[in-house]
């Protein structure tokens, strides 16, 4: 096979430059690919377009999320001022009755 083959003679140059320990342990240490493994362009290509969808998907969610958050305050802000107007009005019919009887007693 061609890999071999070049496996092979780069061995033989790594040991003329490196020694026959010094090309065994850099061997050891690159990992053994084949060309399925290598990432092309295209694959790249297909990768920046799932991204892109992902992340556009993502930023429409990201949006709803704003919205749902700013109703959410408007609600709050709501629920507690009518809150606040309800109980204020209890304390001071409360204190009111309480003068009242007070008054009377």
């Amino acid at each position: 096979m061609a890999s071999e083959r070049f496996s092979s003679e780069l061995r033989g140059r790594l040991v003329e430059l490196l020694g026959p320990d010094g090309a065994l342990e850099l061997m050891e240490r690159v990992p053994q690919v084949s060309w399925h493994d290598v990432t092309t362009r295209g694959d790249l290509t297909a990768l920046e377009t799932r991204l892109r969808s992902d992340l556009a998907s993502k930023v429409g969610l990201a949006e709803l999320r704003v919205e749902i958050a700013d109703q959410f305050r408007e609600q709050n802000l709501r629920l507690t001022t009518t809150m606040v107007t309800t109980m204020l009005g209890g304390i001071f019919g409360a204190a009111g009755l309480a003068f009242a009887v007070a008054r009377f007693a």
